[in-house]
């Protein structure tokens, strides 16, 4: 039996058909709905990776400051059918500098979840590294 082909199992989808590929719905990444292991999605950014919030986004429906962040934690749920496909958490750049200069753990689980279309990339800017805190 050969295995099945995920070209074909897109365009199913893409015509709005269910997958035909063997897998379970669930198996498909959530958010552009390719088989296991052929997700088409970007990839999320490295920890320590500087971004810029887009303008205009919120966060608890207020703005978010237009100053450089840095990704200090991802989560990657788009193979698990969860409805928030994957969360990139950022801190402000001034804030993770002000921990390593004072020499205290970022706490990775703190700060505002967004998603890959919430952000720009600043590829100009070094990525930063910092000792992430603990959390049991």
């Amino acid at each position: 039996m050969t295995a099945p082909d995920p070209l074909v199992c897109m365009d199913l989808l893409a015509a709005g058909q269910a997958p035909d590929c063997g897998e379970p719905p669930t198996a498909h990444c959530s958010s552009c709905k390719g088989c296991p292991d052929v997700c088409a999605c970007p990839p999320l950014p490295a920890i320590g990776t500087q971004v810029m919030p887009k303008p205009g986004i919120r966060w608890h429906d207020k703005p978010m400051r237009q100053e450089p962040h840095t990704v200090v934690a991802t989560w990657d749920y788009r193979n698990e059918g969860d409805p928030r496909d994957h969360a990139i958490v950022v801190q402000p750049t001034a804030l993770v500098n002000y921990a390593i200069r004072t020499h205290e753990p970022v706490d990775t689980q703190y700060g505002r979840y967004l998603d890959l279309d919430d952000i720009e990339l600043l590829p100009d800017q070094p990525r930063i590294t910092f000792t992430a805190k603990e959390n049991s």
